[in-house]
C-alpha cells in the first residue's frame, strides 16, 4: 500500500503547479492528467483563481498573515509507493486518477502528476480547496482519514493488497478452500498448469501475470516473484515451483514460444556459417548427452518420453538457429551489430511515443473543454456553477485560438493522426524490442558455448541432482537400519 500525506498550501499555488509539471520529473509530461482544468500550470493556476474566488470571497494572490490562519488556497496530496513494491508509472498514474474521482468527486479541480525522478515512484495531486460546484475540501486529521482508506481501496482494485488482519468476526473457511489447504503442494501443480496453458497465447512477462490475475491470481513482484491462487494461503515463490518456471525461465519460454517447431538442423543449411557450426555442434553434443543420461532432464512434456526431440534445451538451441537462419546471421559480429541497430530504433520509437502521447494528452484536455464551452454557450438555462464552468473553458478556448466549432473539428482529426501514429509507432517498437530480446538470447547463448560453460552446466546440474538423490536415498537406508525392532 503507499503512503499519503496532505500538505496544505497557502500561498505557493503557482510554484507548486510548476514543480509537480516538471518535465524532467514526468518523462516528459508523459504522467499527467487534469480534471476541471488544463495540465498547464498557468492555465490551471487562472482556473483554479476563478473557481476560489469566485465562492471564498478572497484574493487567490493574498499575502500571508504575520498572525492569525491564513486561508488554504488548494491542498498538496502526495501517494508514494516502496521501491520494491510492483508498480509501474502507468499504474501509479491510473491509481492517482482513480483515487481523486472516488475522494473528490468528478466536480473537483485537480492536477496529476506521477514522478519517476526517484527511487520510489510517487503521484502528487494539487487540488482547489473549493469545487467547481462550490463545495469546500478541508485538511484535517478526519479528512485525511478518509482519503488514506479511499486510496487504500483503490490500490486494492488494482491488485495491490493491504495486510490482511484476522479477528474474532472471521468466517469458517469454505470447504474448496480447506480442501486445496489439507492437500498442500496440490497449489504448485495448479499454478504450474495454469502458466503452461497460458504461456502459447502470450508476448511477455508482463502478459503473463496479467492474465494470471485476471484468472484470479494474487502476484507478487521483486527480487523474489510469488504468486497466490485464490483460496491459498500463502504465496508461492515462482522458483519454488521448479527450474522452468523462475521467471528467466518464463521469459525465455515465451521468448522463444513463437518459434519453437520451426528448428533447422544442419542438414538444411548447405554451408554452414561459423556461428551455424557452433549451435549445430551444441545440438548435436545435446543429443549425445541426453541418450547417455548425462544431462539434467528439462522435458517439455512430462507425459512423453524424455528424449532429445523432448527436451527444451535442444528445443531453444534448435529455435536460436532457426532465427540465424532465416535472418542469414553470418557472425556473432553481424548479430550484436543488429542488436545495436535494434535498440537505437525501440529507443527512439518509444522516445516519439511518448512525446507524441504527451501531447495527445493535452489535445484531450483542450477538446474537452472546447466541447463543455459551446454545449454551455447553448444551454438556455444555466446555473452558477455552469457560468463559471463556461469562463474557465472560456479561457481555455480563447488561449488555443478555437473559435468555431469547425475549429474544435480540426482539433479532433489533429488528434484522431495522432493516435493512428502512435499505434504504428507502438508496432514498431514491440517488433523491433521482441527481436532485440531474441538476438540478445542468442549472444548470451552464443558466449556461453564459446567459453565452454553451456554444456558444462548442465553436466554439472546433472551431477548434482544425482548426489542429491543418492544421499536421500542412503539416508533412508540409514533410518531403516537404526529403526528400532519391535
Amino acid at each position: 500500500m503507499p503512503y499519503l500525506k496532505s500538505i496544505c498550501v497557502h500561498s505557493t499555488v503557482r510554484q507548486c503547479l510548476r514543480y509537480i509539471l516538471n518535465p524532467d520529473k514526468t518523462e516528459d509530461l508523459l504522467f499527467t492528467s487534469s480534471l476541471n482544468c488544463l495540465c498547464d500550470a498557468d492555465e490551471a493556476y487562472l482556473a483554479m483563481k476563478m473557481i476560489y474566488e469566485h465562492y471564498s470571497g478572497k484574493s487567490y494572490e493574498a499575502p500571508m498573515l504575520q498572525a492569525g490562519k491564513n486561508s488554504v488556497k488548494a491542498i498538496h496530496y502526495i501517494q508514494s509507493f516502496k521501491p520494491d513494491e510492483d508498480i509501474t508509472p502507468e499504474k501509479a498514474h491510473q491509481i492517482a486518477k482513480a483515487f481523486a474521482k472516488k475522494t473528490f468527486g468528478d466536480d473537483v479541480q485537480v492536477v496529476i502528476a506521477t514522478h519517476t525522478d526517484k527511487e520510489h515512484i510517487h503521484s502528487h495531486l494539487l487540488i482547489n480547496s473549493y469545487s467547481v460546484t462550490g463545495r469546500k475540501y478541508y485538511s484535517n486529521k478526519k479528512s485525511v482519514e478518509h482519503a488514506r482508506e479511499y486510496s487504500d481501496r483503490v490500490c486494492s482494485v488494482f491488485g495491490i493488497q493491504p495486510i490482511k488482519r484476522k479477528d474474532k468476526h472471521t468466517k469458517n473457511m469454505k470447504y474448496n478452500e480447506w480442501d486445496n489447504k489439507r492437500r498442500g503442494t496440490s497449489w504448485k501443480q495448479k499454478i504450474r498448469s495454469e502458466i503452461d496453458s497460458i504461456i502459447p497465447s502470450i508476448k511477455d512477462i508482463e502478459e503473463l501475470y496479467a492474465e494470471l490475475q485476471k484468472r484470479g491470481y494474487t502476484v507478487r513482484r521483486g527480487n523474489t516473484p510469488a504468486i497466490k491462487a485464490e483460496g491459498q494461503e500463502r504465496f508461492v515463490r515462482l522458483k519454488t515451483l521448479g527450474d522452468e518456471y523462475t521467471e528467466q525461465s518464463l521469459t525465455s519460454r515465451i521468448l522463444w514460444n513463437d518459434d519453437m517447431g520451426g528448428t533447422l538442423l544442419h542438414n538444411d543449411i548447405p554451408e554452414p556459417s561459423d556461428i551455424q557450426r557452433v549451435y549445430i555442434s551444441t545440438i548435436e553434443r545435446l543429443h549425445i548427452l541426453i541418450t547417455e543420461g548425462k544431462k539434467i532432464q528439462r522435458p517439455l512434456n512430462d507425459n512423453l518420453p524424455y528424449l532429445p526431440n523432448n527436451d527444451r534445451d535442444v528445443q531453444i538451441v534448435s529455435a536460436q538457429l532457426a532465427v540465424i537462419n532465416r535472418d542469414n546471421i553470418q557472425s556473432i559480429g553481424e548479430l550484436e551489430s543488429r542488436m545495436e541497430h535494434l535498440k537505437t530504433d525501440y529507443e527512439g520509437a518509444i522516445k516519439e511515443i511518448n512525446a507524441l502521447t504527451a501531447e495527445n494528452s493535452k489535445l484531450e484536455g483542450i477538446i474537452s473543454q472546447a466541447e463543455q464551452y459551446f454545449s454551455l454557450c447553448d444551454k438556455p438555462d444555466r446555473s452558477a456553477a455552469d457560468d463559471l464552468r463556461l469562463n474557465i473553458s472560456k479561457q481555455t478556448v480563447t488561449a488555443h485560438g478555437i473559435l468555431t466549432r469547425a475549429d474544435l473539428d480540426r482539433l479532433k482529426k489533429e488528434k484522431a493522426e495522432q493516435d493512428t501514429k502512435i499505434a504504428a509507432l507502438k508496432k514498431t517498437f514491440e517488433s523491433c524490442k521482441k527481436k532485440y530480446e531474441m538476438y540478445k538470447e542468442i549472444a548470451a547463448t552464443y558466449h556461453d558455448i564459446a567459453e565452454g560453460d553451456y554444456i558444462s552446466k548442465l553436466i554439472v546440474a546433472e551431477k548434482e541432482k544425482q548426489k542429491a538423490e543418492q544421499e536421500k536415498k542412503d539416508e533412508q537406508i540409514k533410518k531403516k537400519k537404526n529403526k528400532p525392532k519391535l
